[in-house]
Formats: structure tokens, sequence, C-alpha cells
């Protein structure tokens, strides 16, 4: 296949994959008090992972309790330990979600390349041997069809399909993470270190060992 045919393809696959990430929900406001109500409505509008969903929901909580002191601070009213332990909990919770939330990005969008580079190289095994028996015999096109590509362009597939496989696991895996770090009860500080330790089973690098049987 001609080179530039496959960079332009292979860009469409990256811009579409990323516009998917993206989604269309707009970012938390917090210079807006009055809004966060709707705001909160809003979150659920749009096509998002569940990652972000849940960061912006932290990012929301952290400004309603900082929104709290403000109005405390302005009526010259006294501010409770109470008021101040809840802002760093919400403030914390935020930090994690937000870290969280740029590693399941990051598998997200891998996952999604990966996704429809095995596509588009699954429909080359169905197409080429049809395409290949329909070009002419000598002609250039029939050249490029050549059926004995087949085993190469099943190797990239099913290598694709694997990372597909393995970085979407790790996005399930961040998401489920995040779950916890937003709806758990536990202290911020055993919260924070167990976020920690599962990031860091999570992260590692790819692990060819299902590749690879004896």
């Amino acid at each position: 296949m001609n080179f530039k045919i496959t960079t332009i393809i292979l860009a469409i696959i990256v811009v579409v994959s990323s516009l998917i990430i993206l989604g269309s929900v707009k970012a938390v406001d917090c210079s807006k008090p009055s809004t966060f109500s709707e705001q909160r409505f809003l979150l659920d509008k749009g096509f998002q992972i569940s990652a972000k969903y849940l960061k912006n929901m932290a990012k929301l909580d952290a400004c309603q309790a900082q929104y709290v002191i403000q109005k405390k601070l302005a009526q010259k009213e006294a501010i409770s330990s109470e008021d101040k332990l809840q802002l760093e909990q919400k403030l914390a919770i935020f930090a994690l979600s937000k870290d969280i939330e740029i590693k399941a990005s990051s598998y997200a969008l891998i996952n999604k390349v990966f996704f429809w580079l095995s596509l588009f190289f699954a429909i080359c095994i169905i197409a080429l041997p049809i395409a290949s028996t329909l070009a002419q015999d000598g002609s250039k096109l029939n050249k490029i069809l050549n059926p004995a590509q087949l085993p190469a362009i099943t190797l990239l597939a099913g290598l694709c399909f694997n990372f597909y496989s393995e970085y979407k696991g790790k996005q399930t895996s961040a998401e489920n993470v995040m779950r916890y770090a937003y709806f758990s009860q536990d202290p911020v500080q055993r919260k924070s270190e167990n976020v920690r330790k599962a990031i860091a089973e999570i992260d590692n690098g790819h692990d060819f060992s299902e590749l690879i049987k004896d």
C-alpha cells in the first residue's frame, strides 16, 4: 500500500480516537458557584470515559467545599475544623482523581488506536484475496494485492488486537481505582497509599507472555 495513504489512514485513526476521548463535556468552572447544580447535571451529557466523569465530579465537590469556606470568610463567620478537614479531603480526592484520569485517558487513547488498526487489518485479511482475484494478472494492482502478504497482515492484526486488549484492561483497572478513590470512605492517607500501589501495579510494560506458548 502507498506510504502516503497509510500515513493518512493512521492520522485519521489517531484524530478520531482523540476526539472520542475528549468528548463533548465542558470543564468544571469553579468561578461560578451559582451554576454548580447545573454543572453537575451537565456532567452526565456527552460521551466520556468513566475516569473523566469522576474527575470532574471530584473537582466540583472540591469547588463547593472551597466556596463554603469563602462564603463564611466573606460573612466573617467562624470556620470550623470540620469545614477545613472537608475541604482538605475534597482537594486530596480531586488530586488523586486527576492523576488517575491522566493514566486512564492515556490507556483509552492507546487502546482505541490499536482497536481501529486491528479492525483495519482484519478487513484487509478478508478483502485482499477477493481483490487480488478481481485484479488483472500482471497488473501493478495485482502485485500490490499479492495474497502472499496475508501471513504478515494476519500477524499485524493479531498483534494490534493484543495491544488493544492489554490497554483496554489497563483502562478498566484504572477506572476501578478511580471509583475506589471517589466513593470509598477510607481515610485520605490510606486511600492515597492504596491508589499509589494500584497504579504502580497497573502501569507496567506490555506483557508478551500470553503470546508465547510452549
